[in-house]
């Protein structure tokens, strides 16, 4: 069965109450009829019909009597969709909950840094030192290795309508932050604001090949020169390939310090994997044309 007839089926009251009476134990129809006294018999039959042919209840038969019990394998689909629902809310949430702390937490590191150097404690210096890596331990399971996150998603328009989402600052906010400044142009400005009181995203372009391909640095404001994700830090490079009408695009963010390389994979992954393509189908020269 389909996951839309289990969710008809689950849409009435009745119903789920009925999966209820038998979901630890077996009970005959004219048993779960007595349950609903202002219900006649032939209407409670209807409800297990319908709780049948959905696969969320058994039948067995016992002499005159029908046996219904709980079949909660039929419930499959819908754990696993709504797994993934949930899941994906996670994954939002966790974004949204780091970038909204983002600012404070950075702050709060520079505070004790500045104030561990300036106490000259040897033990605090000490710590500050990173221990060598265990003989025969990859450089890339070590926190501060440089790594590189890809995201890869067609979308169903052009290359030219895709390069607008990137180059044009309203249609950007469309999916990333809610404030853009673009300079689409070798050396210009690429900043983005992701939200009241979050973080920037500052960059430059670095090259501009329109409707196939940009680079652009990447880094946040607040971070001082020389940390690893001070603006421009890092490097962005986004490719679009022209595929039956629609569009290939693939993001490639290097020199990621594996501390960070998990957020910002996840946040790609929303933006590009998730928000692009809805963004684009929304917009309403997009969704005239198509």
């Amino acid at each position: 069965m389909s996951i839309d007839d289990v969710a008809r089926a689950l849409a009435d009251g009745t119903r789920r109450s009925i999966l209820r009476l038998v979901r630890d134990e077996e009970r005959s129809s004219g048993d779960l009829a007595g349950q609903f006294r202002t219900m006649g018999r032939p209407a409670v039959s209807q409800h297990l019909r319908v709780l049948h042919e959905a696969g969320l209840v058994t039948i067995r038969a016992e002499g005159n009597r029908r046996m219904y019990r709980a079949r909660t394998e039929g419930l499959t689909d819908m754990w696993r969709y709504l797994d993934e629902m949930w899941t994906d809310r996670l994954a939002r949430l966790k974004i949204a909950a780091e970038q909204t702390e983002w600012p404070q937490r950075r702050r709060a590191q520079l505070r004790a840094s500045k104030t561990s150097k300036q106490s000259g404690d040897p033990a605090e210096s000490n710590r500050r030192k990173p221990k060598p890596p265990d003989e025969g331990q990859a450089v890339r399971d070590q926190p501060t290795a440089l790594r590189t996150i890809e995201q890869r998603v067609r979308i169903a328009a052009t290359p030219e309508t895709v390069w607008m989402f990137w180059t044009d600052p309203a249609r950007l906010c469309e999916g990333w932050g809610i404030r853009a400044e673009v300079e689409p142009r070798p050396g210009g400005t690429f900043r983005v604001i992701m939200g009241d009181d979050g973080p920037v995203m500052s960059g430059a372009f670095v090259a501009v090949e329109p409707f196939t391909r940009l680079v652009f640095s990447f880094g946040w404001e607040g971070n001082p020169m020389g940390d690893a994700l001070a603006p421009g830090s890092t490097e962005v490079e986004v490719t679009l390939t022209a595929v039956d009408g629609d569009t290939d695009v693939c993001l490639v963010h290097r020199e990621l310090p594996g501390t960070h390389a998990d957020m910002h994979a996840s946040g790609w992954s929303l933006f590009v994997g998730e928000r692009l393509g809805p963004a684009i189908a929304s917009w309403p020269s997009v969704a005239a044309s198509s």
